[in-house]
């Protein structure tokens, strides 16, 4: 990706558990948030991880932000074309509607392999000049790959909530 477009783009890593609730404070800190990228760091891009939980909300929060912000993209960046097969039906249903409506659709790897989740990560933060993410317990896929943003010089907006 070029620096130009690595300097406007966001990406998006989170838990596919968020506690109901954290909701309305997580869809609050979301516009607010959304909105200071875009008109602070001009981000126009946002990687989303496509992952149940944090990654969905996230994408739904931009398409709902795209009213006012109409050139702001949603890039998809699934693990690999499988990734939602084995969900349930109603998280297939919320994958599918953000894959239709992103702008485009990448994956990390061409079919399932062992660590396509870390290839996701590693994608979307090397092609990122900040993150947002929500904490995560230490020594999972998230929390490793916040560490691993941090690591590459990302600024990191995280959505701190306490595990109960």
């Amino acid at each position: 990706m070029t620096s130009v477009l690595k300097d406007r783009t966001c990406c998006c890593i989170g838990p596919t558990f968020v506690p109901a609730n954290a909701q309305m404070d997580l869809n609050m800190w979301m516009d607010i948030t959304i909105t200071k990228l875009y008109q602070n760091y001009h981000i126009r891009y946002f990687g989303i991880g496509g992952n149940r939980g944090f990654e969905l909300a996230v994408a739904n929060a931009i398409f709902l932000k795209r009213t006012r912000l109409p050139d702001c993209k949603v890039i998809l960046v699934a693990p690999c074309p499988e990734f939602a097969d084995r969900w349930r039906d109603e998280d297939k249903s919320l994958y599918a509607k953000v894959k239709e409506n992103a702008n485009k659709v990448v994956y990390a790897s061409p079919q399932y392999v062992p660590d396509c989740i870390r290839l996701r990560n590693k994608h979307l933060i090397d092609n990122s000049c900040v993150l947002i993410c929500m904490e995560d317990k230490p020594g999972t896929e998230t929390s490793l790959a916040i560490q691993y943003a941090k690591e590459s010089g990302l600024e990191v907006f995280c959505f701190h909530w306490p595990r109960l």
